[in-house]
């Protein structure tokens, strides 16, 4: 979708969907919910990318930090601290948070 240049309210609705279906079904530290927190911090950190003011890119990282501090309570709650899916959810977190010092 993003080569497509089609990361708008659909593409939100259909991840934010997918989200609640996992949640639904698993609960709220279910792996696919984990899952779907971390697609959905993707996409906020894909369209905070094409975003042409610090503030509105700063909100899109905001978003995405939201999304991956779940994801990685999730997976540490799962797998623990030493999970590949934990570490790889922990250090996306750790650069979305770089990025939103970077913008102030």
């Amino acid at each position: 979708l993003k080569g497509q240049d089609k990361l708008g309210d659909e593409t939100k609705k259909l991840y934010e969907r997918s989200l609640a279906i996992y949640t639904r079904n698993e609960g709220p530290d279910g792996v696919n919910t984990a899952f779907g927190n971390a697609v959905l911090g993707n996409y906020y950190v894909a369209l905070s990318e094409s975003q042409l003011t610090v503030e509105t890119k700063k909100e899109h990282f905001m978003l995405a930090f939201g999304s991956y501090h779940e994801a990685v309570r999730i997976t540490k709650k799962i797998y623990g601290t030493d999970h590949p899916k934990y570490i790889d959810n922990l250090d996306k977190l750790c650069i979305i948070t770089h990025h939103i010092e970077l913008l102030g």
